[in-house]
């Protein structure tokens, strides 16, 4: 049975927060009651995408998509993830991987003047995503 990434980060990120907000028993295993768990409101649980996410296949896909292009497309997506990433962070601003990677491809694609049709889009961001 194989698992894609978007459902393997859905089991991680639902296991984690039961996780934070509960915590078992004294040695019993059990969910903890409502007196033990975690005092005050969980805001989050952020995962690092670079550390969970495979990006190996990310420059085949942007080569055979923008031929002769590929690996300078690839470079100034992945620049541009962390720009966008970190910005919109310490602007308050916050947007999730899949919709920041959107904006890095947008970006990528008017730097080296190409018009990538929707399909190709979809693709390289389910490379990504």
């Amino acid at each position: 049975m194989s698992t894609g990434r978007r459902e393997f980060l859905k089991c991680v990120g639902g296991l984690t927060a039961a996780g934070l907000v509960l915590r078992a028993g004294p040695g019993s295993g059990s969910p903890a009651s409502a007196q033990e768990r975690v005092p005050g409101p969980i805001g989050g649980v952020a995962f690092d995408a670079f550390t969970l996410l495979d990006f190996r296949a990310l420059p085949a896909t942007a080569e055979r998509l923008f031929p002769g292009q590929g690996v300078r497309f690839e470079e100034l997506w992945r620049t541009r993830v962390f720009d966008y990433s970190w910005l919109r962070l310490l602007g308050g601003h916050y947007r999730d991987f899949e919709a920041v990677s959107a904006d890095a491809f947008g970006f990528a694609a008017a730097a080296l003047k190409l018009s990538p049709s929707a399909t190709a889009r979809r693709e390289y961001l389910d490379t990504v995503v």
